[in-house]
């Protein structure tokens, strides 16, 4: 099935260099005590090295006076991260200066013109801590010592988070080697190609600690295996190679094979973002003394849902972080805590939750800390089938047409991308009838001669919520933008999903249609309607097979995705009857 997307984005290298360079600024200009402008630059250099290494490298992973360079710069950023996050401004200030000095060196060589930028998804989407591998990196040096190491950041986010980790053990007073590396081959068997000149360093320096520095594991784990696959073959021992990941796991789960073996076999070292940031008051130090509870991986539903069996589907992974704070006095506010990205990710979906608020559809925002969006705390009820009226419909289409008209940071998905997941899902999800069907009908991807903004990306019911002053879109700020196709699209895309999961019958699709043509001027939409019902469908009826086989039975929501995927693959065959 394809659900997932990989998130890139070209961009001039001047561009990625003049952001560096605000960002920076900004931190100077703030005497060197704003933390989130050092996670900032973590970010924008660790994608900028990851972007020019990439484009200069070969198949194999090389040894280059480039990719030096630039990996001594990062160690400069992860040693100003770490004052910074000790709260010592004038050290992180002296970091910041050499740091400068590397910016310019390295904006002064012949560098490609425009890169490849790759979005840290862990940074954007899943609140991953840079703080916790720092953490990380200290509980290792406590229990290991001072001993030599080399450390292996796996691109794309392991660039930052092994500088992070680097830069913390050179603190500590321990030699390291840092580089980075890139994993080829399918997400699910994946495999470590070195050059010679790394080869060899490699096997010279077996009796050193190898840590290992990644983002996941993900389903497989065949990413940071195929790492210590590859130094097991060259010589170095297992209770040398360190996973250094962003959560842990025993394994047992992993999809590869190789990997569930491979797992348990070596350290894990792993600090937690409750640990670092919740627990230890961090989060919410800036906020008057309450309580906070996690509402994150579906534990908001019992606040809006007396009965468990109207739970909607969750897959926990694949949700934000959100937090309620409520404070202890008893005519305290309550607000909302939900992690919107760090660095740019999150300065833009908060730019676009400040737009929808003021215009009514969003709660509340009151400001963007620690990468979280804090907002009112707004009472309410998710909305019903037995709600959707024509005033409802009116509020969502002028909802919708203001999105049309957003500044979107996202990139479309091609024409032929989009067409091969529908044919790719139906083959998988429906058979090969199916998708020789969709291919025979000659549906094609609809010309773009028409305003595509910001979709919302996700327009279930349960998302709006009923409150005092009418219908509030309680997530709409950050779905287009994710890792999920079709990521931002055609409106039309948002008002199939209207149909589609609101179960409208045809008067009130027609009224929607209507309604939405008129607040929009886009006379065609219902034109457009047939290859992005059938594209809606293809796509969630993957994600919902993907989601039950991850939770699978036993679970309450891996039986609720079951459900989902026989009502997506039912409606996806009526609609390809028809064509």
């Amino acid at each position: 099935m394809i659900v997932y997307r990989a998130q890139q984005q070209e961009r001039a290298t001047a561009s990625c260099l003049d952001e560096i360079g605000r960002t920076l600024r900004r931190f100077e200009e703030r005497g060197f005590a704003g933390h989130e402008d050092a996670v900032g630059l973590l970010i924008e250099f660790g994608e900028f090295e990851t972007a020019v290494v990439d484009a200069l490298r070969s198949e194999a992973n090389l040894v280059s006076p480039m990719g030096t360079l630039l990996r001594e710069a990062s160690l400069l950023i992860g040693h100003l991260f770490y004052w910074s996050w000790e709260n010592v401004p004038v050290r992180a200030g002296l970091w910041a200066t050499r740091l400068r000095h590397a910016v310019t060196e390295i904006g002064a060589l012949p560098l490609p013109r425009a890169l490849q930028v790759r979005v840290s998804e862990g940074f954007a989407y899943y609140g991953l801590a840079p703080e916790a591998y720092l953490e990380a990196a200290r509980r290792f040096h406590r229990e290991v010592g001072p001993v030599g190491t080399v450390c292996l950041g796996i691109r794309s986010i392991g660039t930052s988070l092994s500088s992070v980790v680097s830069a913390t053990l050179e603190e500590q007073g321990c030699p390291v080697e840092s580089y980075t590396v890139r994993c080829e081959g399918h997400p699910f068997d994946r495999h470590l190609h070195l050059d010679p000149a790394m080869t060899e360093r490699f096997q010279q320096a077996a009796d050193r600690y190898y840590l290992i520095v990644d983002e996941g594991p993900g389903l497989s784990g065949s990413t940071l295996c195929c790492v210590a696959d590859r130094l097991s073959e060259l010589g170095v021992p297992d209770d040398r190679i360190v996973f250094f990941p962003g959560h842990d796991t025993d394994g047992a789960a992993l999809f590869s094979e190789t990997a569930r073996r491979r797992w348990p076999r070596h350290r894990k070292y792993v600090v937690d973002f409750e640990e670092v940031w919740v627990r230890s008051g961090r989060l919410t130090s800036f906020l008057p003394p309450g309580r906070l509870a996690d509402l994150s991986g579906g534990r908001w539903r019992p606040w809006l849902f007396r009965d468990e069996s109207h739970y909607p589907a969750v897959q926990p992974w694949h949700e934000r972080r959100k937090y309620l704070h409520r404070e202890s006095t008893t005519t305290g506010t309550s607000l909302l805590l939900k992690f919107a990205g760090f660095g740019r990710y999150g300065e833009s979906t908060h730019a676009r939750a400040v737009l929808l608020a003021q215009e009514g559809f969003h709660p509340p925002v009151l400001g963007l800390r620690h990468g979280f969006l804090v907002m009112e705390f707004v009472p309410g009820r998710c909305m019903r089938r037995t709600d959707i009226d024509a005033p409802f419909l009116d509020r969502v289409t002028r909802y919708l047409a203001r999105l049309r008209h957003m500044p979107a940071t996202a990139v479309a998905m091609a024409p032929d991308e989009l067409r091969q997941m529908i044919e790719v899902n139906i083959a998988e999800g429906l058979g090969p009838r199916w998708a020789e069907r969709f291919r025979q009908s000659g549906l094609c991807v609809p010309a773009t001669d028409h305003v595509t903004g910001a979709t919302d990306g996700r327009m279930m019911l349960h998302e709006w919520l009923q409150t005092a002053s009418g219908p509030l879109k309680t997530d709409g700020v950050d779905h287009y933008a994710d890792h999920f196709s079709p990521s931002c699209s055609d409106s039309a895309w948002d008002l199939v999903a209207c149909m589609v999961e609101w179960g409208l019958g045809p008067s009130m699709q027609s009224y929607l249609i209507g309604q939405y043509g008129s607040a929009t001027g886009d006379i065609r939409v219902a034109q457009r309607l047939p290859f992005y019902r059938t594209a809606y469908l293809a796509h969630r009826l993957g994600y919902a097979t993907m989601a039950a086989q991850a939770l699978g039975p036993q679970s309450p929501d891996g039986r609720r995705f079951e459900a989902m995927t026989r009502g997506y693959a039912c409606l996806l065959k009526q609609e390809l009857a028809r064509l």
